[in-house]
């Protein structure tokens, strides 16, 4: 998707005959993350037919009044295995979880399966998702034909005077063991657009990758963890999909990881809300033409356009290329004519403070940019600050996405993963590999630190492929699965045994990361954490049987601080199984390898205290309402991964050429 400054053309093929009345267009505009583009005005729409301006009357925004939209879960259940179907009841059960609860949902299976007419009634719905099977057969259609002909099947169907949106649920086909065909010329997308639009709807798709499909696969005993290659999508199919979804007002969203509620998400929030435009009737002379839309609003997407007066049918609306001309904001200033090594093509205070190595001060004139997502837009656009210094502006990159994270600005932030993802690719063949997997460690300790797991996965599967063999990136890794997987609770049934594969996948990841000697300690520590909360004490207890005594003093402060939450997860351990003289033995030490820290302290003094030994927990009390208000705790930073070292890297990559 175009996230520049966005003049998306919505093409509809129709044939507009005179009226004695306004005609009326039904517009849907989005932003770059999906949300309603709320408050333009009339002057912001420009309006073309066969080529020839034409006036806008008025452009009027109206939300979506509760109750009154209706949504079609349409499943093609040829499109998964036998063993893949649970996975994708979760996420049809999921669907009916987000959406509200004053919308109507009915259900539709093709070839066949659970079919349920409109109804509020979820536990219905959820009871009839439950019985979801496999219908992948040996027939020759295409999975186009299919396609095509379950979407105009369900678009027939009579439905109630609402707001209808299609939601097709498709898992990925197998581009390596059985790529699906080029598509003829019968089975081209736009017809499927068309008859969507025609019956004043909307069509998205929500398409499982096999990475999904493989994390929701029942568990094997003792079988190890394989990663699942996103090189097994189908991409003819994607792009296919892609494509009906366009051409019917919607747009396909790919589920990554498990997590699939926040495409279901997107698609409530785009189909909230939308204008109508009011234009004047056109003369019959002029009565023959493509309407065009254009917005010149930064950002925003023309997702749907519908005719609304009778007489005036619906076609598919198709994007133009972009036309707007690139400006430098101020902050960055224009280019320089005649660029060296090491002197950067653009100039501003954000690239001083980073020439300088003042990265505090980056961040602040970042945060003083009156439209960030803008101007890193235009950066990108821009070229490449250091035109014959690739290292530099990959990690300019980095300064720039690790301020779009602290800021919390979404728009900013996929603007900077932008950013950074086209370095990523313009440093490949034009820097050495060991800069380049210091630098995808970097990348993937600001997501770390952010606690933003979801959005480092496009790093995280390009660093995987790009650094196999790199303990750092090995360990970053598994600790962004650890932070993504599900908050451990109480589960049953198929939700248990996902639930279990996916820690499953966190261990694995966090004993590949064991066997690399520089940093066996921290995924020891950090995998002994996980298995203290999936209640696996006697593994977890083993994995600190070897820390490094209390009082050494030749470790750096990163490492003791690694040492120090050994200590202190042995601590957890202990209490946990009741050993409590051998957790109170854990505790101060500790406190020996960081004397400052707080959490040790607590834990002793409740456990003495719980213990009934007051005698001991109440002078542990006194220390703690005393300890200095600056006083400095590791704990507080385990939670942040490798945040802490960017500094000292990033310093490192900014002095590559």
């Amino acid at each position: 998707m175009s996230r520049r400054v966005l003049i998306l053309v919505a093409l509809l093929a129709c044939q507009v005959v005179a009226q004695p009345a306004l005609v009326e267009l039904d517009v849907r505009v989005v932003s770059g993350d999906g949300k309603p583009v709320a408050g333009l005005t009339a002057n912001q729409f420009q309006l073309s037919l066969g080529g020839n301006a034409r006036p806008l009357a008025s452009a009027e925004y109206s939300v979506v009044a509760e109750g009154k939209r209706e949504f079609v879960l349409v499943i093609d259940a040829s499109s998964f295995s036998e063993l893949e179907a649970p996975g994708v009841t979760v996420a049809a059960q999921a669907f009916v979880d987000r959406a509200p609860e004053t919308e109507s949902i009915a259900v539709r299976t093709y070839p066949e399966g659970p079919a349920v007419p409109a109804t509020l009634d979820r536990v219905a719905i959820r009871k009839a998702l439950s019985g979801l099977t496999s219908r992948r057969t040996g027939v020759t259609d295409t999975p186009y034909r299919r396609t095509l002909d379950a979407i105009r099947a369900v678009v027939r169907e009579p439905r109630p005077a609402l707001a209808t949106t299609y939601v097709l649920l498709s898992a990925s086909g197998d581009a390596l063991e059985s790529p699906a065909p080029k598509p003829e010329a019968a089975e081209a997308p736009a017809a499927g657009g068309r008859a969507v639009l025609d019956g004043d709807a909307a069509l998205y798709t929500v398409f499982l990758g096999h990475e999904y499909l493989e994390l929701t696969l029942p568990p094997k005993p003792g079988a190890q963890y394989v990663a699942p290659s996103p090189a097994r999508d189908d991409p003819e199919l994607q792009s296919w999909l892609a494509q009906l979804s366009a051409a019917a007002g919607g747009n396909l969203i790919k589920v990554a990881g498990f997590r699939v509620a926040p495409a279901f998400d997107r698609i409530i929030d785009e189909t909230s809300a939308s204008y109508r435009l009011r234009l004047p009737p056109v003369a019959a002379g002029d009565a023959t033409g493509n309407l065009s839309i254009k917005i010149a609003a930064d950002g925003a997407v023309v997702r749907r356009a519908v005719w609304i007066r009778d007489g005036l049918p619906a076609a598919p609306a198709a994007p133009a290329s972009p036309a707007a001309a690139f400006t430098p904001p101020p902050s960055i200033g224009r280019a320089r004519v005649n660029a060296v090594l090491g002197a950067p093509a653009v100039s501003g205070p954000v690239v001083d403070a980073y020439v300088r190595g003042d990265f505090v001060a980056m961040r602040n004139e970042l945060g003083q940019v009156a439209d960030l997502p803008r101007w890193i837009r235009n950066l990108r656009n821009a070229g490449r600050p250091w035109p014959t210094a690739p290292a530099q502006n990959a990690a300019f990159a980095l300064g720039v996405l690790d301020s779009a994270l602290a800021m919390g600005d979404e728009a900013a932030l996929t603007e900077a993963l932008d950013l950074v993802n086209f370095h990523a690719s313009s440093m490949r063949d034009r820097t050495a590999p060991e800069f380049q997997c210091a630098w995808y460690w970097g990348a993937l300790m600001l997501f770390e630190g952010a606690g933003e797991p979801d959005g480092a996965d496009p790093i995280v599967e390009k660093a995987r492929a790009r650094c196999p063999s790199d303990s750092h990136v090995a360990l970053a890794m598994a600790f962004l699965a650890d932070i993504q997987a599900p908050v451990l609770g109480i589960r049953s049934g198929r939700a248990a045994e996902t639930e279990a594969k996916i820690h499953q996948r966190v261990l694995d990841l966090y004993e590949a990361a064991r066997q690399f000697p520089d940093t066996a300690l921290e995924a020891s520590v950090r995998k002994a954490w996980l298995l203290f909360r999936l209640k696996s004490l006697p593994e977890a207890l083993t994995l600190t049987d070897t820390l490094p005594p209390a009082g050494g003093s030749s470790a750096d402060d990163l490492s003791r601080q690694v040492i120090y939450a050994g200590y202190f997860v042995r601590g957890q351990i202990l209490r946990e199984q009741g050993q409590v003289d051998r957790a109170a033995a854990a505790y101060r030490q500790a406190t020996v390898v960081w004397p400052e820290a707080q959490a040790p302290r607590i834990a002793l003094m409740t456990l003495l205290a719980t213990a009934g030994r007051r005698s001991e927990a109440e002078p542990l009390a006194a220390a703690i309402e005393s300890a200095p208000a600056n006083a400095t705790d590791p704990w507080w930073w385990f939670w942040q991964g490798d945040r802490q070292r960017f500094a000292g890297l990033i310093s490192k990559l900014r002095q590559e050429k």
